[in-house]
């Protein structure tokens, strides 16, 4: 019972150390519409931080519609909360944990030897699988132990973020895994 409370609370310190948080209001809108679609949800996983963690993130399949730019490519925003990232005890990777869903979607970068991110809006509380019913995500049944931690996961990340604005966008870590990558990089584009 210690070590998960101690693996629990040094995740917003591996979630926040190298936080990179932009304003919208910093970003050009975009002004020509366009879109990308995912025929599926994409996720990857890997292990992270001096406890080797197991972190799974991913996107939801829909719509992502362009919203801003940058000089460096190309902010695609996903209905809903699109974005989801859980921890995993990685000698038990099918146990259920709690996954965070973000509002938020993919950064296609312009030039394509750089990385597509995913990315997410900051906000004063955190959403789970177990607490929005009308995610894609919500069909999963977890204990109210499970929910509360979760929740409770969310808050600490949100406080550890404190110098992070509410409706900032957050980058999630880099993907490392090439078939991810690959997947984002060869998303249809929506025919408009």
């Amino acid at each position: 019972m210690l070590k998960k409370f101690f693996l629990l609370s040094i995740i917003p310190t591996v979630l926040t150390g190298c936080v990179t948080a932009i304003s919208p209001k910093n970003l050009q809108a975009i002004k020509k519409e366009n879109c990308i679609t995912l025929t599926e949800k994409i996720s990857w996983k890997e292990r992270r931080g001096m406890a080797g963690l197991g972190w799974e993130e991913g996107v939801a399949e829909g719509i992502y519609k362009a919203e801003f730019e940058d000089k460096k490519g190309v902010f695609y925003r996903g209905k809903g909360r699109p974005v989801s990232s859980r921890v995993f005890n990685v000698s038990e990777p099918s146990k259920k944990t709690t996954t965070l869903i973000y509002q938020g979607g993919i950064w296609l970068p312009r030039n394509p030897l750089e990385k597509p991110r995913m990315y997410y809006y900051s906000e004063n509380e955190s959403f789970t699988t177990d607490n929005i019913h009308n995610s894609a995500l919500s069909n999963q049944n977890v204990s109210a132990v499970n929910a509360g931690v979760g929740s409770g996961i969310g808050f600490a990340i949100v406080e550890a973020m404190a110098h992070v604005s509410k409706g900032d966008i957050v980058f999630l870590p880099e993907i490392k895994d090439s078939n991810f990558i690959s997947k984002i990089i060869n998303v249809e584009k929506c025919q408009k």
